[in-house]
């Protein structure tokens, strides 16, 4: 009986963290449509990183990971960097050398990251492993989506 409190408890916080992390993402899609003052320029950082949130979520449960808070707060940190990113990779830049510098300093980030949080996926600590993988699925989702999604255009003038 006690067990199923415990449960059922976790899974009224599981259910309020997802409707509170809903309202962060419509408020963080807001702030950057206004930021940016288009809604194209927002799509192309909103999109990969809800896109590769909902992805290691998926390859998480079709692993048969049973997701607990520190998934979710991994999922948190994962788009957070993805949303990092998103943000290189849609920002104009002046020419072709500095997009190219872009790309290596953010291409060292995400391998700094997938190396030290899959480094944690390997933890015999369930609490290290679940973040670690979490985090090292999120990073290398981010980044690819990231990368597929940006602007690809000619127009390369600075913001």
């Amino acid at each position: 009986m006690h067990a199923n409190f415990v449960k059922s408890i976790l899974v009224i916080v599981m259910r309020e963290r997802l409707q509170q992390t809903a309202r962060w993402v419509l408020l963080l899609a807001v702030t950057v449509a206004v930021a940016f003052r288009d809604l194209a320029r927002a799509w192309h950082v909103i999109a990969p990183m809800s896109l590769a949130t909902l992805l290691a979520l998926a390859v998480l449960r079709m692993g048969g990971v049973s997701l607990s808070l520190f998934h979710l707060v991994a999922l948190t940190l994962a788009a957070g960097l993805g949303l990092h990113y998103a943000l290189f990779f849609e920002r104009r830049v002046a020419d072709a050398a500095e997009a190219r510098r872009t790309l290596h300093a953010t291409l060292v980030c995400v391998l700094s990251a997938v190396l030290v949080f899959g480094l944690l996926a390997t933890s015999h600590v369930p609490v290290l492993r679940a973040i670690g993988l979490t985090v090292a699925l999120g990073v290398a989702f981010h980044f690819c989506l990231s990368i597929q999604m940006a602007p690809h255009g000619d127009a390369t003038h600075a913001d």
